[in-house]
């Protein structure tokens, strides 16, 4: 049990032990004031086996006479659940349940069965309002005129999933005057599961005008899992400059990639020249990547010829490269071929891989070569690696034997590794053995170690038996 009112909550509990069950001994009851030879979890635990066996008499009697005697135990509220729990099993009056729940809260405001109670009450409340007694609906609904507070808010939530036009609305009541950005937010968020006119209505409005961006973007993700929201609405929203960054960039992700109308591919491209507001202009060009028309790659083409942001133009190389076909591969080599020394170049050319072809390598081939920058160089042979086959290591070992540049060595004895074929152990060997340079030979042995093979493992074994003195093997 949480932090206890002591006195009171003795009290309070023993009484709706007894009050409950009065099939509970007095005799049992009085044990309070005296020692007890039976430990609340062993009590807890016993009653628990009951419920899980669905022996509600005995369950009851157990919760009974843990709160009799533990009344300040750290088991008192889980007890006073299972106690109402079982009380409805037994089929006691819902209203005896409801007052059971209630005195739960009341003595455990902070337990971790609040949420449990809080939904067992509404519901207990809207079931005896269908039998005529309003009045325990009302105390139900009670608990959500407070000032936004978390408990509150329990209340609110398993108040919006009722089929009750008049508990809904009280939600919405309460989402307009509670002041707390968070608390509103998330009770916008229990409104997910409710079609209604007006909870739409409230939503598009809070969207639209509400302060707390926390509740706008709340309130457009809950139109969006209402199925509420065109792609015309969210164009609308995603392309203005006016609005706040954040509810622009949630607009864009919930754009459908299958809309490939004119009006999304206009507002895309408005969006991805706009260098100022580069956050949206990243997820435009992201977006323009899923898009598997043509037409998408040739905004991502104007993009290229215009932006110079080198994030939103590494960004936009990378859009291109999840496109297929002829069309965009020679962009992403024109566009790299153009500007080889620049550091964009270096990172994008290993997405030339993701197309898997003869062009694709072709193009990795020949940025490998010694006419290029070495970061170039080195981008392309981590593409080539990607190819596994014997010609792919063939031109990287090429590279690894022929060059004196320190990062490229380290960048080719790498590609080997992940290349994994056979046909680049004798190159790996070579290069280690021509050197006596620890690094070098530590790097060779783990390429070694990622291809795996059997003529891998004997390279392994060979150049640790062959190392100068002093070099680690490993």
């Amino acid at each position: 049990m949480r932090p206890c009112f002591q006195t009171l909550c003795r009290g309070s509990i023993l009484t709706l032990a007894v009050a409950s069950f009065p099939c509970l001994a007095a005799s049992e009851a009085l044990v309070v004031n005296g020692a007890s030879e039976v430990s609340a979890s062993e009590i807890y635990r016993g009653g628990y086996e009951r419920v899980l066996d669905q022996d509600w008499p005995e369950a009851a009697r157990s919760f009974a006479r843990l709160l009799a005697r533990h009344p300040d135990s750290e088991w008192a509220d889980d007890a006073s659940f299972w106690q109402c729990y079982a009380g409805e099993r037994l089929g006691r009056a819902s209203s005896t349940v409801f007052d059971c729940f209630a005195n739960l809260l009341t003595l455990f405001p902070e337990s971790e069965w609040a949420d449990d109670a809080h939904r067992n009450l509404v519901r207990l409340g809207q079931e005896l309002a269908r039998q005529g007694s309003s009045e325990y609906q009302d105390r139900a609904r009670i608990l959500a005129q407070g000032a936004g507070d978390p408990e509150t808010l329990k209340v609110l939530e398993a108040l919006a999933h009722l089929d009750d036009a008049e508990a809904v609305a009280l939600v919405l009541r309460q989402i307009e005057r509670t002041e707390d950005p968070g608390l509103r937010a998330r009770m916008v968020d229990s409104l997910e599961d409710i079609e209604s006119p007006e909870v739409v209505q409230t939503l598009q409005g809070l969207v639209e005008r509400d302060p707390a961006i926390e509740v706008r973007l709340t309130a457009l993700e809950t139109l969006g899992d209402l199925g509420r929201v065109t792609s015309d609405y969210l164009i609308q929203i995603a392309g203005s400059p006016y609005e706040p960054v954040e509810l622009r960039i949630l607009a864009l992700d919930e754009l459908s990639n299958d809309d490939t109308s004119p009006a999304l591919r206009a507002m895309l491209r408005e969006v991805a020249l706009d260098e100022a507001t580069l956050e949206t202009a990243l997820w435009a060009v992201a977006i323009l990547g899923d898009l598997t028309e043509p037409r998408a790659l040739e905004v991502l083409a104007e993009v290229l010829d215009s932006v110079r942001d080198p994030k939103l133009r590494l960004g936009t190389l990378k859009a291109v490269s999840e496109h297929e076909g002829g069309a965009a591969l020679e962009l992403l080599r024109g566009a790299i071929d153009s500007d080889p020394d620049n550091e964009v170049s270096w990172e994008a050319v290993p997405m030339l891989a993701e197309h898997e072809t003869r062009a694709a390598f072709s193009a990795l081939e020949t940025f490998a070569g010694s006419s290029f920058p070495e970061p170039l160089r080195a981008g392309a042979l981590d593409g080539l690696a990607e190819f596994e086959s014997a010609r792919a290591a063939e031109v990287i070992a090429l590279v690894l034997l022929a060059t004196d540049d320190e990062a490229l060595r380290t960048a080719a004895i790498a590609a080997a590794g992940k290349n994994g074929h056979d046909a680049a152990v004798e190159p790996l060997l070579r290069a280690a053995e021509a050197t006596s340079d620890s690094r070098v030979r530590s790097l060779v042995l783990r390429a070694l170690d990622e291809i795996g093979s059997r003529r891998a493992r004997a390279a392994t074994i060979e150049l640790q038996t062959n190392s100068p003195q002093g070099t680690p093997t490993q």
